[in-house]
């Protein structure tokens, strides 16, 4: 059984090798067109280039997430709290962000 996963795997990396090559080879882009557009005409040429692609893509090209992440931490770590150790720190900002009731 364990060699046939290990030729599953052999096999997936090749794949990927040859679509990367692949794509490689492809001629550049114009600067105006639109990325998503490009890999969803590729995603049967690049099927598993094109899932990464557009994961790395959907993400936004803004720094608002982080801001509200640094005006959170502004408020936690105050005069009162200064002696709070960075895990502590971590720990509140994660929780503050991450937990709903």
């Amino acid at each position: 059984m364990k060699k046939k996963s290990q030729n599953t795997v052999s096999m997936f990396e090749n794949n990927i090798h040859i679509e990367l090559e692949g794509y490689l080879r492809e001629p550049s882009v114009d600067v105006q067109s639109d990325p998503m557009q490009w890999w969803n005409s590729r995603t049967t040429i690049y099927p598993n280039l094109s899932l990464t692609a557009k994961q790395y893509l959907c993400i936004p090209a803004t720094s608002v997430p982080s801001e509200r992440v640094f005006s959170t931490a502004g408020n936690i770590v105050n005069k009162k709290r200064t002696s709070l150790s960075p895990e502590n720190v971590d720990m509140l900002l994660f929780l503050n962000k991450n937990y709903s009731i």
